[in-house]
């Protein structure tokens, strides 16, 4: 709300600049659940075939079609508005801004680290935790960048979160997920491999996923007017 606010009094533009453009938006918005929900499956991927996930035990009214309710509940109004919030903050204000006024690089890696760091307080949070997740910034502005537009992007984040603790019952960057679950799995392998308490996203398993999502962007031909890293201004 405050970036809106600011971008709104003080920039002095419409909330649509920072890529809420109308045009192929549904498209754009569906190709990334999509996308988000493929990646993290990805993830589960490697790890399930070698054992190092489990199904465990919890209580029943938390778990499959009781929680059914919760777990579509927690997505619509929660994880839909808590992705979009984080990537509106980094990739449609901060990353333009700094590229604009500096380089594209240095909006793309200074986003990246304010991403990591804003989850510095999560608990459970490891070395490998902090690299995937400057990862995942870095994922998110090549999206971003690639389809000039936040749509994609913010529906790729919610649904990542969403499947990671509400669909298989997983931490989330180290935090248990409220409205229940519809699978409910856990860790067995090593923490490296894994992530351990903080999930998925802080072990090996995700940082094979996102440097494998990342060349797929890069080489993923562009639909905009130019190309990844590029500002609008090089097309002129």
């Amino acid at each position: 709300l405050l970036v809106w606010l600011w971008i709104r009094f003080y920039e002095r533009r419409g909330i649509a600049t920072i890529g809420f453009e109308p045009p192929r938006a549904l498209f754009l918005y569906g190709r990334g659940l999509l996308l988000g929900l493929a990646s993290f499956c990805a993830v589960i991927g490697i790890l399930a075939p070698f054992g190092f996930v489990a199904v465990e035990a919890g209580d029943p009214a938390q778990v499959g079609l009781a929680a059914l309710g919760g777990v579509l509940l927690v997505l619509i109004p929660g994880w839909l508005i808590q992705g979009a919030a984080e990537e509106v903050l980094t990739r449609g204000w901060m990353l333009p801004t700094l590229a604009a006024r500096y380089r594209p690089w240095v909006g793309v890696l200074v986003s990246s680290l304010f991403f990591a760091v804003m989850h510095g307080l999560n608990p459970n949070l490891s070395i490998l935790a902090m690299l995937n997740l400057f990862l995942y910034g870095l994922f998110a502005a090549l999206y971003a960048l690639r389809e000039e537009s936040l749509w994609g992007i913010c529906a790729f984040h919610s649904i990542w979160n969403w499947v990671q603790g509400n669909f298989f019952g997983l931490e989330v960057s180290g935090q248990a997920v409220s409205g229940g679950m519809l699978f409910n799995l856990m860790e067995t392998g090593p923490d490296w491999l894994t992530g351990g308490a903080f999930g998925p996203e802080g072990g090996i398993a995700t940082t094979v996923v996102l440097l494998v999502s990342m060349a797929i962007i890069w080489w993923w031909p562009a639909t905009g007017r130019q190309p990844v890293g590029q500002p609008v201004a090089a097309d002129r």
